[in-house]
């Protein structure tokens, strides 16, 4: 959701020194459209296809190879929920050279 920062090495802000990952609930639709956008296509999801099913988190990082996830690290995460986390893991990493599953955090 921040490809314009990232381009100018802002690894966390936007292009106007946003982080965006702290704008969430209160994110203004032309200081934050990528947010604004994301949210609007989880309440869709929600309201018209009976819910959100998998949400994922695509990070990449100077410390870490390659392209990995991280997820179901909250108390709410149920042992099924992080396993189906963990499995799509798996099956990415399987279809995807990009993706490195041993450089995931499923915390």
């Amino acid at each position: 959701l921040n490809p314009d920062g990232v381009e100018l090495g802002h690894h966390r802000l936007d292009l106007a020194g946003t982080n965006l990952n702290r704008v969430y609930g209160r994110a203004d639709p032309m200081r934050h459209p990528s947010v604004v956008a994301a949210q609007a296509a989880c309440r869709s999801a929600h309201e018209g296809q009976g819910g959100v099913r998998l949400y994922l988190d695509f990070h990449a990082h100077s410390n870490r190879r390659g392209v990995f996830l991280l997820g179901n690290s909250h108390t709410s995460s149920t042992g099924r929920d992080a396993a189906m986390g963990r499995l799509f893991g798996y099956a990415l990493a399987r279809r995807c050279h990009l993706f490195e599953y041993s450089q995931s955090d499923f915390g």
